[in-house]
C-alpha cells in the first residue's frame, strides 16, 4: 500500500523531469547552429579575403608584365633611332672626310704650284746674276770703297738715325699711356722692353771703323726690281735683321695673344721703328725692310702659338735657316 502511493507521489516528480530534459534540448541545437553559421561566415569572409589577394597579386603581374614589354620595346625604339642616327650620319662623316681630303689635295697642290712658281723665279734671277757676272767679268775689276769715304758715309747715317732717338722715346712714352688705358697690358709690357733693348743696343754699340767693313763688293741680290751689290759684313747685318726682326715680332704676337686682341702687326711700334740692331753700315730703309720681313713671320708664330717659320729652344724663338733663306739669299758676286 505505501510503495504504491510512493510510486503514486513520485510519478509527476519523473514526468515534470522528463518534461524538463526534453524542453532544454531544443536550445542546445540552436547554440549550435549559430556557432557553425558563424564558422561558416568567416570562412567565406577568409575565402574571399583570399581571392582578393590573389586577383591583386594577379593584377601586379600583369602591370609589372606590362610595364616590362613596355620598356623592352622603347629600349627597342631607342636603338633603332640610334643605329638609324649613325647610319644617317655615316655618310655626312664620310663626306666630311671626302672634303678635308679635297682641300687637302688643293692645298698640296697650290704648295706645290709656288714651289714651282718660286723655282722658276729663282731660276730666273740665277740666269740675271750670271748675265750680270759675266758683264762685270768683261770689265775691269771693282776696288774696294776707299775707307775715308766710307767712313763719312756711315758717320752721316749715324748722326742721323741718333737724331730720331728722342722722337722714338716720345712716341713710346704715348703710346704707354694709350696702351695702359686701354687695358692693353700685354703689347704696354713689350713697348716698354723693347724700349730698353733699344737703350741697351745704342749703349753697347760703337759706330768706330772695321777693317771687315772696307772689302770689295762680293756678293749681290734683287729686291723691288733691282739689284744690290754689297760686301761680307752688310750681307750679315741684313740677315741679322731678319733674325732679330723674327725674335722682336715673336715677343708681340706673344703679347698680344695674351691681351686676347686680334691680330695686327702694322701698328706695332717695333714693326714701325725696326731699327733695333741697326749699326749704320748700310742704308736704313735697307735695314728696315728686311727686319720687318723677319717681324712678320715672328709675329705669325707668337700670336697663333706655333713655329711654321722658327723654332724655339733655350728660351729664344730664332727663325729657320730655309725662311732666312727664302726672304735673304744673296748671290757671291
Amino acid at each position: 500500500m505505501s510503495a504504491s502511493v510512493f510510486v503514486r507521489k513520485a510519478a509527476p516528480l519523473v514526468f515534470g523531469a522528463v518534461l524538463l530534459i526534453g524542453g532544454s534540448l531544443p536550445a542546445g541545437a540552436q547554440d549550435n547552429s549559430a556557432q557553425q553559421q558563424k564558422q561558416a561566415a568567416k570562412q567565406q569572409r577568409q575565402a574571399q579575403q583570399q581571392a582578393r589577394q590573389q586577383q591583386a597579386a594577379q593584377q601586379q603581374q600583369a602591370q609589372q608584365a606590362q610595364r616590362q614589354a613596355q620598356r623592352q620595346a622603347r629600349q627597342q625604339q631607342a636603338a633603332q633611332q640610334q643605329e638609324a642616327q649613325q647610319a644617317q650620319r655615316q655618310p655626312q662623316r664620310q663626306a666630311r672626310q671626302q672634303q678635308t681630303a679635297q682641300q687637302q689635295q688643293a692645298q698640296q697642290a697650290q704648295r706645290q704650284a709656288r714651289q714651282q712658281q718660286q723655282a722658276a723665279q729663282e731660276q730666273q734671277r740665277q740666269q740675271q746674276v750670271q748675265q750680270e757676272q759675266q758683264r762685270h767679268a768683261r770689265q775691269a775689276p771693282q776696288q774696294a770703297v776707299p775707307q775715308q769715304q766710307i767712313d763719312q758715309e756711315r758717320q752721316r747715317r749715324i748722326e742721323a738715325f741718333r737724331r730720331g732717338d728722342a722722337n722714338r722715346e716720345r712716341i713710346i712714352q704715348q703710346r704707354e699711356s694709350e696702351l695702359r688705358n686701354r687695358g692693353r697690358l700685354g703689347r704696354l709690357r713689350y713697348n716698354q722692353e723693347y724700349l730698353e733693348r733699344l737703350r741697351q743696343d745704342r749703349d753697347r754699340r760703337v759706330f768706330a771703323p772695321s777693317f771687315y767693313f772696307y772689302t770689295a763688293p762680293r756678293y749681290r741680290y734683287f729686291r723691288s726690281g733691282r739689284y744690290y751689290v754689297i760686301n761680307n759684313f752688310a750681307a750679315d747685318n741684313l740677315r741679322q735683321a731678319v733674325e732679330l726682326g723674327y725674335q722682336e715680332g715673336f715677343r708681340a704676337g706673344v703679347a698680344d695673344r695674351q691681351d686676347r686682341v686680334g691680330f695686327g702687326y702694322t701698328d706695332e711700334f717695333a714693326f714701325q721703328d725696326a731699327t733695333y740692331g741697326y749699326a749704320g753700315y748700310l742704308d736704313l730703309p735697307e735695314y728696315q725692310y728686311y727686319f720687318r720681313q723677319g717681324f712678320f713671320r715672328g709675329y705669325n708664330d707668337g700670336f697663333y702659338g706655333r713655329y711654321q717659320y722658327g723654332v724655339y729652344s733655350n728660351g729664344v724663338a730664332s727663325i729657320i735657316g730655309s725662311v732666312l733663306n727664302l726672304i735673304f739669299n744673296p748671290r757671291p758676286y
